[in-house]
């Protein structure tokens, strides 16, 4: 200390001795010393008060720090605040993240919202986070202030996988043979239902004979025996199939087609019933269908048998060996209560007279019978006629018993009808089909020409067919509003005489023809005579409504039928039309499920033909893949797996009725 006090004065004896030298050479030594000095204590004055200033201000920042809870550290950085630092998420789910900016330099501050991995997360502007895939990363929100600064905070995102682990796994065909060059597709069912089937581990014992894709296709090599085993990808389930490879020589008949007639039965919670359903060609070589039920928790199926679990609605699918597959819808009642009894309610001794109709009408007991189906018969049907509706047209004179029998315990009542004659019956003729046109509920009618009467009808004296009869009628005795259009373009129209009725004579017809149902003219357009069953009428005047009035003689007595019909040969509108929807698509197994949607206005669909190509449209031909829907079927629409697709195949279709009418083709890419 002794040192650096002597050194400090040393220094300033030098310091005077140069502020001396200073003044002696300015010349003013005197009056510039006096300045200096001025100077000097206006400077030390100034830092002085700049010094009081200083620490008044901190006084008052420390008074505030005292009112702010004496908190002497406040920060005022930039702070972005989550609703969550960390969530963890399943594969699907979606989670909104919030963010608040605290000290912004701006009132509506803008976050930007990013992920590290966006294969496991992703997140759009709003925040909201979708899970992708499993895994973990972070989320991260982040902002630049006016000056360029950035700031972030993070939530840590964990993302598992909620696809439930299967259960068990099974090939549903059975050991199987093929000859050599041919393929199939290992059909794999497995458990849970929703399950994950990616995967799956194909392998095949013996290569040289057949091998397996990783998709499931089996390839025919060489003859012998292999077998093929599927494995699920932690290899702690498996299942395995014997498949026998012939040369081509040997002789296979493998399925073309599977048509389900229906169940035998209704099907009741506890019940069973069978599906009918027949293999085409019959002398298939493999006989073998796969069962199985769309929701067991309402009905299972084993080999065609349905049993009822609980009430309501599902499908049941079936598939033959080399995959054609078909589905039938069915219905589970709750509880089925027997019918114990039926009653005639209108009479059961009625007089009728010729030409008359009348309908039965009846009660069963108990009222909430499950099944109130019932059947009608005639005892002598040329004194009576009687049709499924329970009208009943009487033809000739005489007795006759009309039977109504239930379907449900076989319980009957009966009605006896007396047939008497009437008068000559004349304009529209009665109709069992159509009871509005027999006039009074008895049938009752008269001639006032004073002709003897007849023994004949109108409705029995002749019958017509269109000449297509495997289509199902096209003409109608009773309006063009039940008259199916005539369609067909490889058939010119035409409509054949079925039956003519002894009792009647000289057969004639008129045709009246107009472009619309009301624009018919009063003049016939062709006319003739028909002498013999199988007679032909054509319907030659192209598009349009046909009104055919057919005229005979019966003991001097003038009968009349009429017949309708409408020919659309030329109209579009009438063609199916089909449209193709893509459920869902299997990249690993090459499989897509399709949905089928084939619907017609007047006809019934008779098949779907489709197939598949990697091109914009494939060639559907006669050997092509089919669906055949069930009888009478306007409109159809199955759900068909279709394999062995890729990204970017097509899969088309054709729809066609049973007057061969075809749809226009669709096609469906595969994404």
């Amino acid at each position: 200390m002794y040192t650096d006090y002597v050194e400090e004065d040393e220094n300033q004896e030098n310091n005077e001795n140069f502020d001396n030298s200073y003044y002696e050479e300015s010349g003013n030594s005197g009056d510039n010393k006096e300045k200096i000095k001025k100077i000097a204590f206006l400077a030390l004055l100034f830092c002085i008060v700049l010094i009081l200033i200083v620490v008044i201000a901190k006084g008052c920042s420390g008074k505030n720090d005292d009112n702010n809870g004496g908190n002497s550290n406040i920060n005022n950085d930039v702070v972005i605040a989550l609703n969550r630092t960390s969530i963890a998420l399943k594969v699907g789910e979606e989670f909104n993240m919030v963010a608040q900016v605290l000290n912004a330099d701006v009132s509506n501050p803008i976050v930007i919202w990013n992920s590290e991995d966006t294969n496991i997360v992703t997140v759009n502007d709003d925040g909201n986070i979708m899970a992708i895939s499993e895994g973990t990363t972070r989320i991260i929100a982040s902002y630049k202030d006016n000056d360029n600064i950035s700031y972030s905070s993070e939530c840590e995102v964990t993302v598992t996988n909620n696809v439930k682990k299967i259960e068990s796994i099974k090939i549903q065909q059975d050991n199987f043979t093929l000859k050599k060059g041919e393929e199939i597709v290992l059909q794999i069912e497995v458990t849970p239902k929703d399950a994950e089937v990616e995967n799956l581990i194909f392998s095949s014992d013996n290569t040289s004979v057949a091998t397996v894709s990783e998709s499931g296709t089996v390839n025919a090599i060489g003859v012998g025996t292999t077998t093929i085993t599927v494995k699920t990808q932690d290899e702690e389930l498996s299942d395995s199939v014997t498949v026998t490879v012939i040369e081509d020589g040997t002789t296979i008949i493998r399925p073309t087609d599977l048509v389900i007639r229906g169940l035998s039965q209704d099907v009741y919670v506890g019940g069973s019933a069978e599906i009918l359903t027949d293999i085409i060609p019959s002398n298939a070589t493999n006989q073998t269908l796969i069962w199985t039920s769309s929701n067991t928790s309402i009905a299972t199926v084993n080999n065609g048998i349905v049993t009822g679990k609980k009430a309501g609605t599902c499908k049941i699918i079936v598939s033959t060996s080399n995959n054609i597959s078909r589905e039938i819808s069915i219905t589970v009642h709750s509880k089925q209560v027997n019918v114990t009894g039926i009653e005639v309610t209108n009479g059961t001794s009625v007089q009728m007279t010729v030409g008359g109709t009348r309908k039965i009408l009846y009660s069963i007991t108990p009222s909430n019978a499950t099944n109130k189906d019932v059947t009608f018969s005639s005892s002598n049907p040329q004194v009576a006629m009687v049709i499924s509706s329970g009208i009943v047209a009487a033809v000739g004179e005489g007795n006759a018993v009309i039977t109504v029998k239930t379907k449900d315990g076989n319980k009957i009542a009966i009605v006896n009808i007396v047939v008497k004659s009437n008068g000559t019956s004349t304009g529209n003729p009665s109709n069992p089909s159509n009871p509005s046109d027999s006039g009074d509920n008895d049938g009752s009618s008269g001639d006032s020409s004073g002709n003897n009467p007849s023994s004949c009808t109108p409705y029995g004296m002749i019958t017509v067919a269109n000449n297509c009869k495997e289509y199902g009628t096209v003409v109608s005795s009773n309006s063009f509003s039940s008259a199916k259009p005539y369609t067909n373009k490889s058939i010119a129209p035409q409509i054949e005489v079925t039956n003519l009725d002894s009792c009647a004579s000289s057969f004639k017809y008129a045709i009246y023809y107009g472009l619309t149902e009301n624009s018919i003219g009063s003049s016939s357009v062709s006319s003739g005579s028909l002498t013999k069953v199988g007679s032909k009428i054509s319907l030659s005047k192209g598009d349009g409504y046909y009104k055919i009035v057919i005229t005979a003689n019966s003991n001097g007595a003038e009968l009349k039928k009429y017949y309708y019909a409408i020919v659309k040969r030329g109209d579009s509108a009438t063609k199916p039309i089909i449209t193709l929807t893509k459920n869902s698509f299997n990249r690993t197994l090459g499989t897509a499920s399709i949905t089928f949607n084939a619907s017609s206005l007047y006809f019934n669909i008779k098949e779907i033909k489709y197939c598949s190509t990697n091109l914009i449209s494939c060639s559907i031909t006669s050997t092509s893949q089919k669906i055949t829907p069930p009888v009478s079927t306007k409109n159809y629409k199955p759900v068909m797996t279709v394999r062995n697709l890729k990204a970017g195949y097509h899969v088309c279709a054709i729809a066609y009725d049973v007057n061969g009418n075809a749809s226009t083709r669709q096609c469906i890419e595969i994404k």
